[in-house]
C-alpha cells in the first residue's frame, strides 16, 4: 500500500512537471510568434517608408527636369527617375506581399516593365517564371531590366513600333534573364561603353556566380546568368 501511494505521488509529480514544462513552452511559443509577427509588421513599415521616401526623391527630380530645356540633360534626369522607380517597386512588392525578405520576381518585373510600357509605343512582351529572390539580387535584376529595356526603347528601332522580349527562366539550377530586341543592334563602341551598359555589366557581376553575355545579331540579345546559392 505504501509503495502504491509513493508510485501515485511520483506519477502526479511527473505529470505536474510535464504540465508546467508544456505550459512554459506554450507561453514561450506564443511570445515568439508575437515577436515574429511584430517584426514582420516592422519590416513592412520600413519598406513602406522607404518606398515613400523614394517617391519624394522622384518627385523632386521630375520637378527639376521641368526647368531644363536641354534634351540631353532632361533625358538624364528621366533615366535616374526610372532607376529609382525600379528600386521602389521592390519595397512596394515587399510591403504588399506576405514575405518581408523575399521578392516575387514575376510581380516585381512586371511592375518595372509596366512602368516602361507607359513611355513607349513598342510592345514589351514578358515571360517571367515564378521565382523568389532576396532584396539585393532582386534590385540588381530590376535595374538590369530597366537599363536594357530603356536602351532598346531609345536606340533599337529607328522607325515604327516593334516588340521587346523579356524573360526570366530557370535552366538546370541556374537562372537566365533575357532581354531581346530586333532592331539595328549596337553599332558603335560608344554604346558598349555607355553608363547603362556599365551598370548592366557591374550588376550582373554582383549576382551569385553572375555573368552577362551580349550578342548583336538581328538586334541585340542580353542574357544574364546566375544561381541562388546566396547573396554576396
Amino acid at each position: 500500500k505504501t509503495f502504491l501511494i509513493q508510485f501515485l505521488f511520483l506519477y502526479l509529480l511527473i505529470a505536474y512537471t510535464i504540465y508546467m514544462m508544456e505550459k512554459e513552452r506554450y507561453i514561450a511559443e506564443k511570445k515568439l510568434i508575437y515577436s515574429v509577427e511584430n517584426n514582420k509588421q516592422l519590416f513592412k513599415e520600413v519598406h513602406h517608408r522607404t518606398k515613400n521616401n523614394m517617391q519624394v526623391i522622384m518627385g523632386l527630380l521630375e520637378t527639376q527636369s521641368f526647368k531644363i530645356d536641354d534634351i540631353k540633360y532632361k533625358k538624364m534626369f528621366q533615366s535616374h527617375v526610372e532607376r529609382i522607380k525600379a528600386m521602389s517597386f521592390v519595397h512596394e512588392n515587399l510591403y504588399k506581399g506576405t514575405a518581408y525578405d523575399e521578392v516575387d520576381m514575376r510581380k516585381y518585373l512586371e511592375g518595372v516593365l509596366s512602368n516602361l510600357q507607359k513611355i513607349t509605343a513598342h510592345t514589351i512582351i514578358a515571360d517571367i517564371d515564378y521565382v523568389s529572390l532576396g532584396i539585393k539580387d532582386s534590385i540588381s535584376l530590376g535595374l538590369i531590366v530597366n537599363e536594357a529595356v530603356s536602351n532598346a526603347i531609345e536606340h533599337a528601332y529607328s522607325v515604327g513600333s516593334e516588340h521587346i522580349d523579356v524573360s526570366l527562366k530557370e535552366m538546370g539550377g541556374e537562372y537566365c534573364l533575357m532581354i531581346k530586341d530586333y532592331g539595328i543592334g549596337f553599332h558603335t563602341q560608344r554604346e558598349f561603353k555607355s553608363l547603362g551598359m556599365r551598370l548592366i555589366s557591374d550588376l550582373s557581376a554582383s549576382l551569385p556566380n553572375g555573368r552577362v553575355e551580349i550578342v548583336v545579331d538581328n538586334g541585340t540579345l542580353i542574357q544574364v546568368y546566375f544561381n541562388t546559392k546566396g547573396e554576396r
